[in-house]
């Protein structure tokens, strides 16, 4: 029976990537292979290694090696090297642009990552979270890509959404979940709240995630002060999944003004609960996949943003089964034969 090695350079559960290396581990299980999994930083998982317990294993050609990637990682050349087959799975790179004022140590580190790309080679497969991150690949690896979104029906949130339920609360509430960060770009979001206040004064937001720069969390509560919308935010932090479940199904729509996601997962989350999704155009590969693309995908100006989600999000609501069904669908990309037919042919 062979090995199956699974490594990334951060693993933690409870976040995207440390969330799919974990399902992928269950994954490779479930195929018949011998799973081990590796970090240099990890959390919340008890089966991940620290990744130079990797260099002491006795692997052989005919064990795998996946390899995670989502920014600058020391170790790739190294990982690249060892005799066994190789899967790189590539989730897409911040643009350095847009994290170099705020963050721009993340912002070198992106800029690395996407220079050491042409490193990916000398993979045997390579597999993209999207067709933008296959597109984006396609230019620098001239190789097979693949596309398997990053998302498994054993991930611990699609697995509890029928155990957990919540009231329904007068009005409309809007749900943003994600880290609190500048390249959310959560100004806009705020902006568009006040205009649909102004449309209707019963729209209510709740933010869901970390907010580890206190600087930016600053900035938007003085942003929510100069809208006088005090009354219609209501933050939750970083929460457990029962309680993101809980915060999902109180909520009407989820809307993000991202300048960037290299996948966005709430929007398929929300839309395996039967709830729409409205999005910034540009830089969110859930534009291939979100439910009434032409009525959800939100433009530059905030006014008509905010005329737009009042105007559909009545109708959406009812059209819960067709976007649940939309939900299916791509979930049904991500079935173990899917990646069974690939390993097996790596």
């Amino acid at each position: 029976m062979a090995n199956f090695y699974i490594y990334a350079p951060d693993i933690h559960e409870g976040d995207a990537v440390g969330n799919h290396c974990i399902a992928i581990y269950r994954l490779a299980n479930r195929l018949g292979f011998c799973t081990y999994i590796y970090a240099n930083q990890f959390s919340g998982f008890d089966e991940i290694r620290k990744w130079d317990n990797l260099n002491n294993e006795n692997y052989t050609p005919n064990d795998i090696l996946f390899i995670s990637y989502s920014i600058y990682d020391p170790n790739i050349k190294n990982a690249l090297s060892k005799k066994l087959k190789t899967i790189i799975y590539c989730h897409n790179i911040t643009p350095p642009k847009i994290l170099i004022n705020s963050n721009p140590h993340t912002a070198e580190l992106c800029k690395k990552g996407i220079e050491d790309l042409i490193l990916l080679h000398k993979a045997n497969l390579i597999i993209a979270n999207s067709k933008k991150t296959k597109e984006d690949l396609s230019k620098v690896l001239k190789k097979i890509i693949h596309v398997i979104p990053p998302i498994a029906s054993d991930m611990n949130f699609y697995s509890n959404i029928g155990k957990v339920l919540a009231p329904k609360t007068d009005g409309f509430t809007l749900n943003f979940t994600g880290r609190i960060e500048p390249n959310k770009n959560l100004e806009d979001l705020l902006e568009i709240l006040a205009y649909l206040l102004s449309l209707n004064n019963k729209y209510k937001l709740i933010i869901v995630g970390k907010a580890e720069n206190f600087e930016y969390l600053e900035k938007l509560k003085s942003l929510i002060s100069y809208h006088q919308i005090q009354h219609a935010v209501i933050f939750k932090g970083f929460v457990c999944i029962n309680d993101l479940i809980y915060e999902y199904n109180k909520c009407d729509a989820f809307v993000t003004t991202s300048f960037h996601e290299g996948f966005c997962v709430p929007v398929h989350e929300m839309m395996t609960l039967g709830k729409a999704s409205f999005i910034k155009k540009g830089g969110n590969a859930a534009e291939e996949f979100i439910y009434n693309p032409k009525n959800t995908i939100l433009g530059e100006d905030n006014y008509q943003n905010a005329i737009n989600i009042d105007k559909k999000l009545p109708l959406l609501l009812k059209q819960s089964d067709l976007i649940k069904k939309k939900s299916i669908e791509i979930l049904e990309l991500t079935k173990d034969k899917n990646w069974g037919d690939l390993i097996k042919n790596t």
